[in-house]
């Protein structure tokens, strides 16, 4: 098929237009200073997950490349070295929030969620009547859809390098990375290749506007969607209980309160016998801390510490920071903490505080989880606590959150001066009361997706826990 020149004239002008405008070295080397600046400031893990020396050289090498920058959108792919070596899922460099408008704005996606599996990348839905689910994706404007991928994931923020996190990530919404970094043309030239006959051929699509649907992975997650299901199999005495989020806020918007609908979830556990229970947490990214504590306060039968400590940077303890806006926590935090102190110009929250005391009735079952890389946050809290206990049996992908610590609490948004580049982090640092030196949580049987399960339909990890049980 013959593309017209028009075609990527579209495509290089949204591409190159959106955050193209031009800077000064002067200006470049001043968001430079200012972003490091602020991290140093406020960010409570800056070495936690990536030594000083690693990190300071990441940062001494991007400062050399920085005469080769001329705009705004290269200046934030550079920063994001520096962004990929503090190795933090929690930390992240964006473009201004200008572009993230215009993206929205224009309305033009690709017509197509994608999944990744066995090295393929394939069409996980598709909202063209010119793509099939389960082609395999060869090219995109005859640019490699390998070279797509890798060049999307670097904006993908990750704890500790776990891969797992960036490949889930991508699933879940590829559409829009690619109109954020790549560009939003009116039609796409697809290159494709059909699984049943292994026909390689070139489709010319039309961009789509963004629907709900689109946010949905190939194994049904969607930010919308109702946030817990709790299904039974009497045959086999097991529950199935379907969590996808963490977010207060989002059991909020369903009405829904957690802890009542938990507790009630385990009363009905316990007066129906029930033996197994699995816990689904693949595709649940995490949300709020204290909801993930009291799921784990039906596991254990006594008061156990949930982190080890917690540290916040003075200035942003005190709502002094010189680069964000924070307000002075230090009156409400001593609330729960009693008297703080500054060390080093860091407050320690004492572990001796973060305690789960055991709720009833507690479940003496088999626990099962399921976990893949965008089991992230505080659900990898969760789970990492779960196996460090021995309360349970994880079973799927490794999660995407590290094994040991987080960065969490209240968002910190800090606009660089001349690029209106901004960087994003959590504002408190928290270990978790797990020991070892592991990166990642170790699931106990690694089960991955397969081409063929793909193709039909087939869930393999809970297949696996079911036979288990059987």
């Amino acid at each position: 098929m013959r593309t017209s020149l028009s075609f990527f004239l579209i495509l290089s002008f949204f591409s190159s237009n959106l955050s193209g405008q031009n800077l000064s070295q002067h200006q470049i080397r001043e968001d430079f200073d200012y972003l490091n600046n602020a991290l140093e400031e406020g960010h409570p893990g800056l070495y936690w997950f990536s030594s000083k020396q690693d990190l300071n050289k990441t940062v001494k090498n991007v400062e050399a490349s920085l005469d080769g920058v001329t705009n705004v959108k290269e200046l934030q792919a550079l920063l994001t070295d520096i962004n990929n070596a503090i190795s933090c899922g929690h930390t992240a460099i964006l473009l201004p929030e200008a572009h993230y408008k215009k993206v929205d704005s224009l309305n033009l996606f690709l017509p197509f969620n994608i999944v990744l599996v066995e090295d393929k990348v394939l069409v996980a839905e598709s909202f063209s009547d010119n793509l099939l689910r389960g082609d395999q994706i060869i090219s995109i404007n005859e640019e490699p859809i390998d070279n797509v991928i890798s060049q999307l994931q670097k904006f993908i923020p990750i704890d500790k390098g776990i891969e797992t996190k960036r490949a889930r990530s991508i699933e879940i919404i590829f559409p829009y990375y690619y109109a954020v970094y790549k560009g939003s043309p009116a039609k796409f030239e697809i290159e494709i290749k059909k699984q049943a006959k292994g026909k390689q051929l070139k489709k010319e699509v039309k961009a789509v506007g963004m629907q709900k649907k689109m946010y949905k992975s190939v194994r049904g997650f969607a930010p919308a969607q109702f946030p817990i299901e709790l299904s039974i199999d009497d045959s086999r005495q097991t529950a199935v209980l379907k969590l996808a989020t963490f977010s207060r806020q989002l059991f909020k918007a369903h009405e829904i309160n957690f802890q009542d609908t938990i507790k009630g979830i385990f009363d009905y556990l316990e007066v129906n016998n029930v033996e197994n229970l699995i816990i689904d947490l693949r595709w649940n990214n995490g949300g709020t801390m204290t909801l993930a504590e009291y799921l784990f306060s039906f596991f254990i039968d006594s008061t156990h510490r949930y982190y080890n400590d917690a540290e916040i940077k003075q200035p942003i303890m005190e709502g002094v920071s010189k680069y964000g806006r924070s307000r002075n926590m230090k009156l409400m935090m001593e609330k729960q903490f009693g008297v703080l102190e500054p060390k080093d110009d860091i407050y320690y929250l004492p572990g001796e505080k973060f305690l789960v005391d055991p709720t009833k009735p507690q479940f003496e079952g088999d626990l099962y989880l399921l976990t893949n890389g965008f089991s992230f946050s505080a659900t990898s809290a969760f789970i990492a606590l779960i196996q460090e206990n021995e309360l349970g049996l994880v079973v799927g992908e490794t999660p995407g959150g590290a094994f040991d610590a987080v960065n969490a609490g209240p968002p910190m948004f800090i606009e660089l001066p001349n690029s209106k580049i901004r960087l994003y982090y959590r504002i408190i640092g928290t270990r978790y009361n797990v020991g070892g030196n592991k990166v990642s949580t170790k699931v106990d049987v690694k089960i991955d997706n397969t081409l063929e399960s793909f193709i039909n339909g087939i869930d393999v990890q809970m297949e696996y826990v079911l036979e288990m049980i059987k």
